[in-house]
């Protein structure tokens, strides 16, 4: 998938969202949370059961799409505005993130923001 023409105006992405994502931002996440956040109800029976803890009862952004961010970016060389990823770094090992800030660059456009959340990387 690559986005095109967003209807958003400007292209803003939100790189490893999750549920915490904005309706006017491309969310993307990866793995079994996220793929339950865009199953609901089976969410919802997982809590209720308790097989799954009360917190994961949140609802994650409708607007989420599922993708692997250690991979190539869904998105045209120069076609996003923003991106933006708070505390998703540190779960990647160096090459990763090396791998993803290159495709950050490849994306945005000449005058495009990045914005890098992360906790202190020394302390972890």
């Amino acid at each position: 998938m690559i986005f095109k023409n967003c209807k958003y105006g400007q292209v803003k992405v939100n790189i490893g969202s999750g549920p915490h994502g904005k309706p006017d931002w491309i969310n993307l996440d990866w793995g079994v949370l996220p793929l339950l956040g865009k199953m609901t109800g089976l969410r919802r029976l997982l809590v209720k059961t308790h097989l799954l803890p009360e917190k994961y009862s949140l609802a994650w952004p409708r607007n989420l799409y599922l993708k692997d961010c250690r991979r190539r970016l869904p998105f045209a060389d120069s076609s996003v505005d923003f991106i933006y990823t708070s505390h998703f770094v540190e779960h990647l090992a160096r090459y990763q993130a090396v791998k993803l800030f290159s495709e950050c660059k490849r994306i945005l456009r000449p005058s495009g923001v990045l914005r890098i959340s992360v906790p202190d990387l020394k302390k972890l």
